[in-house]
Parts: C-alpha cells; sequence; structure tokens
C-alpha cells in the first residue's frame, strides 16, 4: 500500500496518445527478440512446466504477426474490452476495410509474414497493460484462453503489444508423440485466486446466469478417445463438499458456485471415462497489514527500459516499475517533442489529473468491477471510471458533464 501512494504521488496514468501506423507486410528476418519477450517465455514455460506439458520457443514470424495484429488493434479502436463485449466484437478477426490489416484470421496474418507452418495458428488477447507477464497471469485465470496457453501440442509462440493489448500467437510444427493430461491450478500451485467474474468473451458464466463464481477449475484429459467426463468432486480441507457448476467437453471446466476462501487447501477429483485423477491446490491468503509489505518485492528496473524518459536513477522510477508490473499504468504512446518521433513515455513530471487518479486507484482497489463496469461514453478514456465512482458514491469533481474538471490536476490540502 505504501508504494502505491508513492506512485500516486510521482506518475502520469497512460490512458491516451497519437498512434503510428506500421506496413501492413512485415517480414521476420534476422530477428532479435527484446529482453521483454525473453523474460515472459520463461514465465510461461515454469508453468506448463508445472502443468506438465512441453515448453515452447519464441518464434520470428509468430512474433510479427502478434505485433501486425496489435497495431490493428491500436489503430482501429479495438481494445476497450467492455466495448468489444457489448457490441460483440471479434476482436481475433480483421476486416480487409480497415487500416493495418494482414489476415482475417491468426493463421492467415501468421503466412502474411512468411510462416509456412499448415497446424493450426491460434492467439490469445489481454486488455488492460503493456506487462506481457500480467497478460499471462489473467489469461491462465479465463478458462477458454488457459487452454489456449497451456494447449499441449503448442510448440512455439510469439508476443505483440500495443498500448494497453497484448496479443500472443499461437503455434505448433512438430508433432507430440503422447498427449499428457493436465490440471489447472496445478497440482501443488499456492497463491491461486478465489473468484472468476466472467470477464472473457465468449463469457462463460452465462449459461449458469450468475456473474461470478469461484475460481475455475480445469480438466484435461490425455486423450480425447479416453471416454467422457462422468463426475468430480471438489473438498476443503474439512472434507467439506463444495457444490460446482460442470461444463463438461473435450475439456473439463468446474465452476465453483462460490468464492473459494483465502488460504485454503482443496482437492479435486475428476473421473473422465476410465481414469480418475486427483490433485489439490491452495488458494492465497487474505490480504492484511500482516502479510509481507509491498516493498519487500524485488523490482524489475529493466521493464522501464521501454521508455525514453524513463530514469533507473530518478526517484520515482520504482514507483513507476511497480505500477507497470501491477498493470496499473502502461505510459503514452506518442510524438516526443524532443525528438519528432512517436515513442513510449513515463511524463514523470506532468501533474497527475483526477481522471487519471481515480483510473489507478479503480485498478489496484477494484479492477475487476472497473473490468466489468458499462462506459456510458465510448468515446470517453475515463467513461468506465467515472460510471464505477458515481456506483460507489465517491466525490468527485469531474464527470460525464464536466471533463474539463476531470481532466484538471489533483490538489494536496496540508
Amino acid at each position: 500500500m505504501k508504494k502505491f501512494f508513492s506512485l500516486l504521488l510521482s506518475l502520469t496514468v497512460v490512458l491516451g496518445g497519437v498512434f503510428t501506423i506500421f506496413p501492413s507486410q512485415t517480414f521476420a528476418a534476422d530477428f532479435k527478440f527484446p529482453e521483454e519477450h525473453q523474460k515472459a517465455l520463461e514465465y510461461l514455460n515454469e508453468i506448463r512446466r508445472a502443468v506438465g506439458v512441453r515448453e515452447v520457443v519464441l518464434d520470428p514470424y509468430l512474433t510479427e504477426a502478434a505485433q501486425n495484429h496489435a497495431n490493428y488493434l491500436k489503430v482501429n479502436k479495438l481494445t476497450d474490452f467492455d466495448y468489444l463485449r457489448r457490441n460483440n466484437i471479434d476482436a481475433h478477426s480483421e476486416d480487409a476495410k480497415n487500416s493495418g490489416f494482414t489476415g482475417e484470421t491468426a493463421k492467415q496474418r501468421a503466412w502474411a509474414v512468411g510462416y509456412n507452418a499448415t497446424s493450426v495458428v491460434s492467439e490469445v488477447i489481454y486488455y488492460g497493460g503493456s506487462d506481457f507477464i500480467r497478460g499471462i497471469d489473467v489469461l491462465l485465470d479465463l478458462p477458454y484462453h488457459r487452454t489456449g496457453l497451456l494447449d499441449p501440442f503448442l510448440d512455439r509462440v510469439g508476443f505483440g503489444q500495443v498500448g494497453d493489448a497484448v496479443v500472443i500467437t499461437l503455434g505448433s510444427i512438430s508433432k507430440l508423440p503422447n498427449i499428457p493430461s493436465y490440471v489447472y491450478p496445478y497440482d501443488g500451485q499456492k497463491d491461486v485466486s478465489i473468484a472468476f467474474y466472467g470477464n472473457e468473451i465468449p463469457n462463460p458464466l452465462e449459461k449458469f446466469k450468475v456473474s461470478k463464481t469461484g475460481y475455475v477449475i480445469t480438466y484435461s484429459p490425455a486423450s480425447w478417445k479416453d471416454g467422457e467426463f462422468e463426475s468430480a468432486i471438489i473438498r476443503d480441507s474439512k472434507g467439506n463438499n463444495i457444490d460446482f457448476f460442470a461444463e463438461p467437453g473435450a475439456i473439463v471446466h468446474l465452476y465453483p458456485k462460490k468464492e473459494l476462501e483465502y488460504g485454503e487447501t482443496y482437492t479435486v477429483t475428476v473421473k473422465y471415462g476410465n481414469h480418475n485423477y486427483t490433485w489439490s491446490f491452495t488458494t492465497k491468503q487474505r490480504p492484511s497489514s500482516s502479510q509481507p509489505k509491498e516493498d519487500d518485492n524485488k523490482i524489475d528496473l529493466s521493464l522501464g527500459k521501454q521508455y525514453v524518459d524513463f530514469r533507473p536513477d530518478a526517484y520515482w522510477s520504482e514507483n513507476m516499475v511497480w505500477a507497470i508490473q501491477k498493470g496499473l499504468i502502461a505510459g503514452f504512446e506518442e510524438r516526443n517533442p524532443k525528438t519528432g518521433k512517436v515513442e513510449k513515455l513515463l511524463k514523470p513530471a506532468d501533474p497527475l489529473t483526477e481522471a487519471q487518479f481515480l483510473t489507478i486507484l479503480f485498478r489496484y482497489s477494484e479492477s475487476s468491477e472497473l473490468l466489468m463496469t458499462p462506459a456510458k461514453d465510448d468515446k470517453w478514456w475515463a467513461s468506465k471510471t467515472y460510471v464505477l465512482a458515481e456506483k460507489l458514491k465517491l466525490p468527485t469533481k469531474g464527470s460525464h458533464g464536466n471533463r474539463k474538471a476531470a481532466d484538471a490536476p489533483v490538489t494536496v490540502k496540508y
């Protein structure tokens, strides 16, 4: 919490800026992967090893395809999750009439840059920040996107990012002799979240007519020919049965009907055909002042290198990087008056506006609620923020009717 309030005194949130269009056809040759991609790959492989599926490698063609699609989403203003869901827009599909078009499907976009494999190509997209590792964590919380990142057949990936959109393109070339089964949360996993709020397109919870459930549990069999899903049991450490909704299929998802308890160990048994599989996981501890201070967490200052005005020796550097890691800010992408180029900026010396302050506050304290809040005006970036502020009865100077006040700097009275 101390780090959070230090941040508010020293940063400007990223929520606007000018975007530059990249060429529609880009061919990958002599590709050098950015450091952020390497770290994201290591993190994803760490999880895939724990789950029990093979590791993946970075692919230059899938990287180009992912970046091209991220560019397309940004230039065509398709990076607002709530807008996409309310208007039933498929963000994985491109329209040839739009700027930045490189292919209607993920596979066609990969082919456009030289990827010549005939196997399946897919992609997952994270909205809400520029950090790849944060994106992986959020996508693993979503059952339908989770299965893409943990697909046993997967052997290569590519990362792309523009503004608040992260695109991960997934592919497979080499054959897989034996298909392993896997579960998620995996056996022995700790610090598991307690709930799922349906923030996925399509929304799995609509079929159950609920707005939230406990954290979703996934079982993927070794072979889809092993039979069918027959039953499952979820128990807490005291032996109490946990009620759940089941979504059977080639991959099984279990949705506990209530939020899971903090700091609790759950044991799951799934019967699929002639196979029984039992494993356990533990949820995260309840947030409290007794937990280790966030200031004790290691801050990776190298994340700031993507911003041309970042200074690792500045007093605000750790606060900024912490906010980037937490998905609270992403930076501006606009023309730099000093160089005349479109670059990523933090603007640490600029005053913090009320709209920016509230957005950071809600991303920190009400992140799921903010994501699920419908915008009143799709053309105003702060619309969801002020809708939520009104819902929470939080007094503000700015509003939809007074955007001048929303864009005015916040002041501190002593």
